[in-house]
């Protein structure tokens, strides 16, 4: 977990409900997003304008987690409030660029950078699709869904969502985006079911459903998934 106060991660035993380590980090780290292999992480570091490339391959044995790399996306005021894995690379949203840096983690180094159509749009969330051709990232002041293209690095269309969207999650099991509207107090649902991402053909399906004041994320959980039967071949 990140600690914006003290510019660190904790790494926090689940099972003992305790921290065993921290590391320093950049200023003001935030999102956090991590390897299907678990064997690497990135961190935004909000107040330096920068990402950290963390190392987690010695996490399962010491519980140690170490900076492998730093990147630099823009200035110190971009400020980087999401990132997504894609492969080898990551994309960020920074509240205060109009473009998405594209980091080379095995260079690195900011590659591209996906220009947007809106200027002062403010992004704030960002999701890879399933198939991992598209990234979907939230506009806040523009109340609107940017579709990048991951291959072409370019938005192919923008969906309009409401008041002040922000965290954005997509179910890897039917595709269906959930995304918090801070300036509606809802969370708005997003079936994309004959919507073809590469441009602006098909309509997407809304569902617009009331919570709290002020949502700013959202997060996914299966629970009616079936669990597992446990492992008894060595009784």
């Amino acid at each position: 977990m990140s600690n914006a106060g003290s510019d660190s991660l904790s790494v926090v035993d689940a099972a003992e409900a305790r921290e065993v380590a921290q590391v320093k980090v950049g200023r003001e780290p935030g999102a956090i997003a991590v390897s299907p292999d678990g064997r690497s992480a990135v961190v935004c570091e909000r107040g330096a304008g920068s990402a950290a490339v963390l190392d987690l391959s010695a996490l399962e044995g010491t519980g140690s987690v170490e900076v492998a790399d730093r990147v630099v996306l823009g200035s110190v005021h971009v400020q980087p409030r999401a990132v997504a894995l894609w492969g080898t690379r990551a994309v960020f949203a920074c509240a205060r660029l109009d473009g998405l840096p594209v980091v080379d983690l095995a260079g690195g180094r900011v590659e591209e950078r996906v220009r947007l159509p809106l200027a002062g749009a403010a992004p704030a969330g960002i999701a890879v699709t399933a198939e991992g051709g598209y990234a979907l990232v939230t506009l806040e002041r523009a109340g609107v869904l940017a579709v990048v293209d991951l291959l072409e690095w370019t938005v192919t269309r923008l969906v309009p969502l409401g008041a002040g969207p922000r965290g954005i999650v997509i179910d890897p099991a039917d595709g269906t985006v959930y995304c918090a509207l801070a300036g509606q107090n809802s969370l708005t649902v997003v079936h994309l079911d004959g919507v073809d991402l590469s441009n602006a053909d098909g309509t997407p399906q809304f569902e617009e459903i009331p919570v709290g004041a002020g949502p700013s994320s959202v997060a996914l959980a299966h629970v009616d998934d079936p669990v597992p039967p446990a492992d008894t071949t060595s009784l």
